[in-house]
């Protein structure tokens, strides 16, 4: 219930299960926005408001505000190994096919004075990655790749899509969930490059 769910940022809602041996848990999710519901490693459209939500006993249940863009890395044993993990992206529109997140990272946690600030800006057919470097902030080698991008919401069939003027063939498009994934294998760029996506 609202008193128990709570928000990770201005973006994700949690809402955890704290009633022993059940499945279920209340949430309010506000109607100033859709929300999208992660379960099991899948996504989909949650109806705002107040209600009851199945949820396994492995699963922590949360939602992502329509519009937002994550950017999500793998856990590593030590902040160094989780560097070399890709970052993989998650497009979630808002009911005007747009979405946006920004990343902020830095060179040094002592010493954040290096640090590079990526922005990610989606609006309908175009993907724009903005990258701005302060201090010359740089990345450890292997570092600092993109995984996979997975747009959700597109409704209209994908047929071709060029990643900084490259025509790339590396991508699914399932019109049944209406999902677009763009395969890590297919791009080149890094966190600290500036480029455009675009699907047709």
């Amino acid at each position: 219930n609202f008193y128990t769910q709570f928000m990770i940022g201005d973006s994700i809602l949690v809402a955890p299960v704290t009633t022993e041996s059940t499945t279920q848990t209340k949430v309010y999710l506000p109607t100033s926005t859709t929300w999208y519901k992660h379960f099991n490693g899948t996504y989909s459209e949650q109806p705002a408001g107040d209600q009851t939500v199945d949820v396994p006993y492995d699963e922590l249940p949360y939602f992502i505000k329509a519009g937002e863009v994550l950017f999500m890395q793998m856990k590593g044993q030590t902040t160094t190994l989780r560097q070399l993990e890709p970052f993989k992206i998650v497009i979630l529109p808002n009911s005007m096919l747009e979405a946006e997140g920004i990343l902020y990272i830095d060179e040094d946690l002592d010493n954040p004075v290096k640090y590079a600030v990526v922005k990610i800006t989606f609006a309908r057919d175009l993907i724009t990655f903005s990258s701005i470097v302060y201090n010359e902030f740089s990345l450890v080698s292997d570092s600092g790749k993109y995984g996979d991008i997975l747009v959700l919401g597109v409704a209209t069939q994908v047929t071709s899509l060029t990643i900084n003027g490259r025509d790339s063939k590396k991508f699914q498009y399932n019109q049944k969930s209406k999902e677009l994934v763009i395969q890590s294998d297919s791009i080149s760029e890094t966190i600290l490059d500036s480029f455009i996506i675009k699907m047709a």
